[in-house]
């Protein structure tokens, strides 16, 4: 697994589910195999800085046909909206917060 792309779901009975990649865990949560009231944190693992996980909610993502990531969504996420615009101004692509991006991914399942 490449730590930049990780992210995992707790429940509030305190099961961890880990996933290799952002989209992983919106496929997860969009998915019926786990309602809304059960999760107590969704963490993703921020490209820049991989080794401390962040609150989904509060992340930013970019989707950037140049930056690949595990299953094939170009999905990165970011701890901050400067990050992620730094890497949009090299890389191109569009920025979503976590709202946005599960909404992305409900109209482009």
């Amino acid at each position: 697994m490449d730590s930049r792309f990780g992210s995992e779901a707790v429940t509030k009975k305190g099961k961890v589910f880990k996933f290799d990649s952002i989209e992983c865990l919106v496929h997860y949560y969009l998915s019926d195999n786990i309602s809304e009231s059960e999760i107590s944190m969704l963490l993703i693992t921020s490209y820049t800085n991989p080794n401390i996980l962040i609150n989904a909610y509060d992340g930013f993502y970019l989707i950037s046909k140049s930056m690949p990531s595990p299953m094939g969504e170009f999905l990165n996420g970011f701890s901050s909206k400067e990050d992620a615009i730094k890497f949009q101004v090299e890389q191109g692509g569009d920025i979503y917060n976590w709202e946005e991006l599960l909404n992305y991914f409900k109209v482009n399942r």
